[in-house]
């Protein structure tokens, strides 16, 4: 009489089936299912054919933002192997899912310039605007008993990546002043 011939252990990547404890196996004629992992598509039957392998379909990865994704419609999305992520585009900040981007602006109430002593919201004084626009320019003056080191400069609403926070920065110092007037540089 005839026996069927037994198909080689085969592991499917990205399903269950990849781990050896999980391999496919069977004998010619054998059909097994194979599922999936998130993210990811294919599998379905796998046949064990004569010459001793396992034919299906690959589980390959699904590109999430090729279709319909929950990222906002100011969020770029980034595919990754079975998953995507999302993030606000410039100009915008919040979790970059549906609903979350939104205007960056900065809260000219965190406008400080830094003495020889770090932060100092005492040293200065800024134009006190809370929601300002990315772009937005706020003056400042040295506080009384401050004298400004270096080029004037303003502070500017910005964010450090596209995405991110917005913030006023400003690379204009506000130094202690002496009781003969010198400067005492930080």
């Amino acid at each position: 009489s005839c026996t069927p011939n037994s198909c080689n252990p085969t592991q499917v990547a990205n399903s269950a089936n990849f781990a050896a404890t999980f391999s496919l196996l069977g004998v010619t004629g054998d059909v097994r299912e194979v599922e999936c992992f998130d993210g990811f598509e294919g599998g379905g039957p796998w046949h064990c054919s004569a010459d001793g392998s396992f034919q299906g379909t690959q589980c390959l990865d699904v590109d999430e933002c090729a279709g319909s994704n929950d990222c906002d419609s100011e969020a770029t999305c980034t595919n990754a192997e079975g998953s995507f992520s999302c993030s606000c585009n410039a100009g915008f900040t919040g979790a970059g899912t549906t609903g979350t981007c939104v205007v960056a602006t900065c809260d000219g109430t965190q406008a400080v310039v830094a003495n020889s002593d770090g932060i100092n919201p005492a040293a200065s004084t800024a134009t006190v605007a809370t929601d300002q626009a990315l772009g937005t320019v706020l003056s400042f003056v040295c506080a009384s008993g401050f004298t400004q080191h270096g080029p004037a400069v303003d502070f500017t609403c910005g964010q450090l990546v596209p995405g991110g926070p917005a913030a006023f920065r400003s690379s204009g110092e506000c130094g202690d002043i002496t009781c003969d007037g010198s400067i005492v540089l930080p």
